[in-house]
């Protein structure tokens, strides 16, 4: 079959090597620059248009999560976690996957979910047409919680926001009881119930004349690390004006 090749200049694996080296410089020296609008890689040669399939599929994405449930104003870079995996190889169309600065995990809600010393399983969400080449689609996400403590507390600074000019209000509740909190040890040993806030979003529901049950948000605005897990409600009477 190959008997009209006198010589082999480069072999399948010395390109797959390349391939994967220029992938890696790519990857490393456009990861701050690409901006919203990618990474444009762009085949002049005749033929160079398998080379580039594979330099894409060559190119690393580094895994990301996204926290929700937290409170206004908290500092998600105060949570110590890791990723079992950090990045993922990809393969997809070429204008997808060069526009892709990174991939995510499924959010983290950390008001419903978390809790001391576990870990927890993410799916890796990929764009339509992308698929992992490394055979990856969940990885683990785990807490380093040290130095971490909490408190629970029973809240009586409950507030409304955001109430319609045509409703009045009630809080029927004079506390809310339980309120479970982490951060650091230091921040959670000072803290008070005074400290933290149970707000009522009206913005967030829907109102209806008459006693209702209504969920609460804790919001702890002398800090930036501490958060609250649980769902907390409030009785209210709602009248219309």
């Amino acid at each position: 079959m190959h008997n009209d090749i006198s010589e082999i200049l480069f072999s399948e694996q010395d390109l797959a090597i390349r391939v994967r080296e220029m992938g890696e410089a790519i990857t490393r020296d456009y990861a701050d620059v690409a901006g919203d609008a990618g990474i444009v890689v762009v085949s002049i040669l005749r033929g160079g248009a398998v080379f580039t399939c594979d330099l894409i599929r060559a190119i690393d994405l580094p895994l990301e999560v996204d926290f929700i449930g937290v409170p206004n104003g908290f500092d998600t870079s105060s949570l110590h976690y890791t990723l079992s995996q950090q990045k993922l190889r990809v393969a997809g169309p070429a204008r997808t996957v060069s526009a892709l600065e990174s991939l995510t995990v499924t959010d983290f809600d950390l008001a419903r979910e978390f809790e001391m010393d576990r870990d927890y399983q993410r799916l890796i969400e990929l764009p339509a047409g992308v698929v992992s080449l490394d055979g990856v689609t969940n990885v683990t996400l785990s807490f380093d919680t040290t130095g971490m403590a909490s408190t629970t507390l029973n809240i009586s600074n409950i507030r409304l926001v955001n109430v319609p000019s045509n409703y009045d209000m009630e809080i029927l509740s004079s506390l809310v009881s339980g309120v479970e909190l982490y951060g650091p040890k230091d921040e959670i040993e000072e803290l008070s119930a005074d400290s933290v806030v149970a707000q009522i979003d009206c913005q967030s529901i829907s109102l209806t004349v008459g006693q209702q049950t209504i969920p609460v948000t804790i919001q702890i605005p002398s800090s930036t690390r501490i958060f609250a897990t649980g769902s907390y409600t409030v009785q209210c009477e709602v009248t219309a004006k």
